[in-house]
């Protein structure tokens, strides 16, 4: 069936494997039974879409783009509600991944608890990341740059003061790659959830094309 997505189709047989080794029973799954699910990974692979992935941007594209959509909007500490969330969001975690040489992966983990404020730098502790066989976590300092026209430090400020996250052990355990819904009153945040990477590049894209860009 279509409905079946290969992602979870691919995960049958290693869980099946899995089963047969926690029951200590000889595996159930041969020969012929492998080459009929390659045969359906292989028909399902047709449907599949493919990712379309974000141009490569220099960092003067992250300034343009918050002088735009970002400071306009700043008072004080913080941005008004009128302010592009969705851009404001793909504008941080550009900044964030850019500074500290992330991938996608390490970052989509990210919660609010996981960002330090120094006097002058920010802490972020990574919870895991692909080369961290140990599962011992990492971590990445991030230094003002009080001369630059968009310092990394002010703008994750800025973007916790906004939407309301907490740095620290005060920190309520929300994913800074939030969800978010609109509403009169102002955008109404969902922390417990996070956004993928498919919506997250669709964001990006849809930003630089408003900057006049290819996305």
């Amino acid at each position: 069936s279509r409905r079946v997505s290969l992602q979870k189709f691919s995960r049958l047989i290693p869980a099946v494997k899995a089963l047969d080794k926690v029951l200590d029973k000889n595996s159930r799954i041969t020969q012929t039974v492998e080459n009929a699910a390659n045969l359906v990974k292989r028909e399902l692979a047709q449907f599949r879409k493919p990712t379309k992935k974000t141009t490569m941007f220099s960092f003067q594209t992250l300034i343009s783009a918050y002088l735009v959509f970002i400071q306009p909007h700043k008072f004080n500490d913080r941005c008004s509600m009128a302010v592009n969330v969705k851009f404001f969001r793909a504008i941080f975690r550009g900044i964030v991944i850019y500074t500290t040489f992330c991938r996608f992966s390490d970052f989509c983990n990210l919660k609010d608890k996981d960002f330090r404020d120094g006097e002058n730098f920010i802490e972020i502790r990574f919870p895991k990341s692909k080369n961290d066989q140990y599962h011992n976590g990492s971590r990445c300092v991030i230094p003002a740059r009080s001369n630059f026209i968009l310092c990394p430090v002010r703008l994750i400020r800025l973007y916790f003061n906004t939407f309301g996250l907490l740095f620290g052990n005060a920190g309520m355990g929300k994913f800074v790659n939030f969800h978010y819904a609109k509403d009169p009153a102002g955008p109404r945040i969902f922390g417990q959830k996070r956004l993928c990477q498919s919506n997250s590049t669709r964001d990006m894209r849809d930003m630089l094309e408003k900057l006049g860009l290819n996305g």
